[in-house]
């Protein structure tokens, strides 16, 4: 998501997300990025870029006011889309403050087949107590632990361990923030299910992304897209 600010242009999510999440528009635009989220993924399976799966992060306010549900269900149908094509990213701060209104929110979700990612995982105090709490299907470790993980034995270590863990809990992994190939490799040597960041693209908008790879496929990881 960008605001393109009369005076100051193009601006990037960090400047202002975290005062629109607290805003009285907060689930207005959520629900306006989940329609447009399932909109590019029905226009990229159309275009013939296949079945993919789409993340959207949420504001906390979408997870307390018990519209969440039908809002997604209603932009899949909309769309055309089964709940496989998206998935939810949740933080720890979008759920904490909710705790019983998110709880209920994403088991309803989860049971009608929307996936659920753990976002930054590994920034927050709580991180380990929450995977038993909420109905997860991926845990997404945070780029700060990635941009030195073929150098730094210690990261490794801490990424290998999160993907231990996160196995025996019967969850997968998605890396963030890969920007060579050799953080690459040593993700795969670790056995990471699935990777992103600046090596396999940068944020575009849409038809860019179309156009991008509609006559050359996916940079792979691993044996998946």
């Amino acid at each position: 998501m960008r605001w393109r600010h009369p005076d100051h242009g193009l601006l990037a999510p960090q400047t202002f997300i975290s005062i629109l999440e607290e805003s009285a528009i907060a689930e207005d635009v959520g629900d306006w990025i989940i329609d447009q989220a399932c909109a590019a993924a029905a226009n990229w399976k159309e275009a013939g870029l296949g079945s993919l799966r789409v993340g959207v992060n949420l504001f906390p306010v979408q997870l307390r006011s018990g519209r969440l549900y039908d809002v997604i269900r209603n932009a899949l149908a909309r769309h055309g889309l089964g709940a496989e094509a998206f998935e939810v990213e949740i933080t720890e701060n979008t759920v904490l403050r909710h705790d019983e209104e998110a709880t209920a929110t994403l088991q309803r979700l989860k049971n009608f087949g929307i996936a659920i990612a753990f976002d930054d995982f590994g920034t927050g105090f709580a991180s380990l107590s929450l995977l038993q709490k909420y109905p997860l299907d991926r845990l997404k470790i945070d780029k700060s632990f990635i941009r030195n993980i073929d150098r730094e034995e210690s990261d490794a270590a801490i990424v290998k361990a999160v993907i231990g863990m996160a196995q025996t809990l019967g969850l997968k992994v998605i890396a963030e923030g890969v920007e060579t190939a050799a953080q690459e490799a040593a993700l795969k040597s670790l056995h990471c299910h699935e990777v992103q960041g600046y090596l396999y693209g940068r944020p575009m908008l849409a038809r860019e992304i179309t156009e991008a790879f509609i006559d050359q496929p996916f940079r792979k990881y691993g044996n998946d897209r």
